[in-house]
């Protein structure tokens, strides 16, 4: 009977379910046995992967720092370019200030008479035909001064300063009045500024004046050219339409004069 009731316990077992433990047991043993008797065998069979953990550790650390790095130096490539950027922009600014100044000044070499002046404001950002620049009193500037512009070309006077700024009047601003005279044969007239840089006149019909013809003021300085020349049959007097040399919207820098 008791025979019989333990081969029904081992029918309740599966078949193998014993052999697992049995291997798990038998591998314990050896380890345990290989410490006690090769203290050192298991840290040589082990040491060499450590030493392949270590290694890819490197490796991956390696190109993280690699990725890093050029990271790092794109963001140095783009602001160096950021800067190379901002210098160029700020070379052209420089050429097209020395180009100004040259077509002001000439290419001599001697120092310029008067001050020279950084327009401020012009029109249409000022009232047409008058500018503000950077120098006023404390450069020794005067009420009425002269003022020219590129190539000596007048412009007009000083009207109102500042310590640091005057207000110019072009001779072409509307209302004002110009002593000049016109042509080889100097043909005396009075220009009448017509605004936006143009002035108008009147001279005698038989001077023969034409377009293309310069007008002169203040001993001999170009102010202008005639553009166009109306007659009237009944009239002996000629209109003449004058356009200054000198664009005002345009200007950048004009020369003052220390006295009247």
């Amino acid at each position: 009977m008791k025979r019989m009731s333990f081969a029904r316990r081992n029918a309740l077992l599966p078949q193998g379910a014993l052999i697992i433990p049995a291997i798990l047991l038998g591998v314990a043993a050896i380890v345990f046995l290989i410490r006690i008797l090769f203290p050192g065998l298991f840290i040589t069979i082990v040491t060499p992967l450590w030493r392949l953990s270590s290694f890819t550790s490197g490796l991956v650390g390696g190109a993280t720092s690699s990725f890093q790095n050029q990271a790092a130096l794109s963001r140095e490539l783009d602001a160096a370019r950021a800067e190379n950027a901002a210098l160029t922009s700020e070379n052209d600014t420089l050429a097209g200030q020395v180009h100004d100044l040259q077509n002001l000044l000439g290419s001599r070499t001697a120092p310029p008479k008067g001050v020279l002046a950084s327009v401020l404001a012009r029109p249409p950002e000022s009232p047409y035909d008058t500018l503000i620049v950077d120098e006023g009193e404390a450069s020794g500037i005067v009420p009425g001064a002269l003022v020219n512009g590129p190539g000596g070309t007048p412009l007009g006077r000083v009207a109102s300063l500042t310590t640091s700024t005057a207000r110019i009047v072009l001779f072409s601003a509307s209302g004002q009045k110009t002593d000049a005279w016109i042509g080889s044969n100097r043909v005396p007239i009075t220009l009448s500024g017509a605004g936006g840089g143009t002035f108008s006149a009147t001279a005698p019909k038989d001077a023969k004046l034409a377009v293309g013809d310069v007008v002169y003021i203040l001993g001999g300085a170009a102010l202008g050219t005639v553009v166009r020349v109306d007659t009237d049959p009944s009239s002996a007097t000629a209109t003449l339409r004058i356009q200054s040399l000198i664009n005002p919207f345009t200007l950048v820098w004009v020369s003052l004069s220390r006295s009247l």
